[in-house]
């Protein structure tokens, strides 16, 4: 073991409702560093699920309130420097003229949660630490505005879907080339998302390093059932996931069929109201939200034909990689990284703007055909999820990476 520190930088611990993997890095990374400090970005009464001796969980609240005149008088420097630097290189100066005011808003808080976190990290910032922020959100840009004053500091952040693809937000990020100049590493989940920081961003290709998530699922293939057409699905119920395309696909499909929907959102009550026009040889299912563990459990003792995911942006879905871990085959809009995980071999990739009708003949033809039951379909669908999204090798492949740093 390295005589390093890993200062873990995450949303939240995972439960029911919140963030549910970033623990899974920590066997990893605890066998590699000698002391990892877990912090959240929002404290609250949630425990951490995994146990290490050398994992210390620090609950501060650093983006509290501040007193932001002081701030904006003790940082002016700061500020000009960041305001400066991105005005210089950013694709969208409109942005930040026509919105100072909420930028510099945010921006003082950003300093004051610098001030406060330099202040409890003085000691291990130097050459033997890594700061790793599991979302390219707040703390990055926290650490980055450390860095300004403490170059010799490590700061690496995860980018994945929505605080990396500006598409998924509909607005700029900001002060994104600031971080991207600052920090020392970029780990994209995807090939998708490398290459969005190179073309958009201008990002040196040696800061980046694709470093996907993985899942712990070592299991059996899922039963199968090649009588019953059964899709299911797993998202938000936002209009970003597009879940009402799902239904407008099912009631062209002339195959009976059963279709299981994971999750909850602000469309639920419009979604049921629109699936009630299903045919009746369409049977439905709204699980609402459930545990992670729930989902996989369903996953594995279930006959699904395939998972389907139809939303107009990504990263790489968690529940596709779930999907294949049971040798179950995918369908999906090509956006993000997206075509990285359907191939040839473990599904369907539609356009992102997909014909419905079309999609629903090419679902009962692949039915009807059956080849998506077959064992060694399935098998070679599930050997995929372990040649690239198995946690053992992909977090272990990340704990060297941090370590090298």
């Amino acid at each position: 073991m390295s005589n390093k520190v890993l200062y873990f930088l995450a949303e939240n611990f995972s439960n029911d409702t919140r963030e549910a993997f970033f623990e899974k890095e920590l066997p990893y990374l605890s066998q590699k560093f000698e002391t990892i400090y877990v912090i959240p970005l929002y404290p609250d009464e949630t425990n951490l699920n995994f146990f290490a001796p050398n994992v210390k969980v620090v609950k501060f609240d650093y983006f509290s309130a501040c007193n932001r005149l002081g701030v904006f008088f003790s940082h002016f420097g700061t500020l000009r420097k960041i305001f400066w630097h991105e005005l210089r290189h950013t694709h969208d100066k409109w942005f930040y003229l026509s919105n100072i005011l909420e930028n510099l808003n945010s921006l003082l808080y950003k300093c004051a949660t610098a001030d406060r976190f330099e202040q409890f990290a003085n000691k291990d910032i130097n050459h033997q630490t890594v700061f790793y922020s599991y979302w390219f959100t707040q703390w990055t840009m926290a650490m980055s505005i450390i860095k300004l004053k403490r170059p010799e500091m490590k700061v690496v952040s995860r980018a994945h879907g929505g605080d990396l693809f500006e598409e998924q937000t509909h607005r700029t990020l900001p002060f994104r080339y600031f971080q991207y100049f600052k920090i020392n590493k970029v780990l994209p989940v995807s090939v998708a998302g490398a290459d969005y920081l190179v073309t958009k961003f201008l990002v040196p290709e040696e800061k980046i390093s694709v470093a996907r998530l993985g899942l712990q699922i070592k299991s059996p293939l899922s039963p199968v059932n090649p009588g019953e057409l059964h899709i299911v699905s797993c998202s938000s119920l936002i209009p970003l996931k597009r879940v009402h395309l799902i239904i407008d696909v099912l009631k062209q499909i002339k195959t009976p069929c059963r279709w299981t929907h994971f999750g909850s959102g602000l469309l639920m009550e419009e979604l049921l109201k629109h699936a009630g026009e299903l045919p009746r040889t369409c049977n439905y299912e709204f699980k609402g939200h459930v545990p992670n563990e729930k989902f996989t459990e369903y996953m594995a003792n279930n006959s699904v034909s395939f998972l389907i995911n139809v939303s107009e942006s990504e990263g790489i879905p968690v529940s596709m990689m779930e999907a294949i871990a049971f040798g179950v085959p995918i369908m999906g809009t090509n956006v993000g990284g997206v075509s990285e995980i359907i191939t040839d071999i473990t599904g369907i990739i539609l356009d992102k703007d997909f014909d419905v009708v079309k999609t629903a003949h090419l679902i009962n033809t692949i039915h009807s055909i059956g080849k998506i039951y077959e064992q060694d379909y399935r098998t070679r669908v599930q050997n995929f999820y372990f040649q690239n999204y198995y946690a053992p090798n992909n977090y272990t492949a990340l704990s060297e990476t941090l370590i090298k740093l």
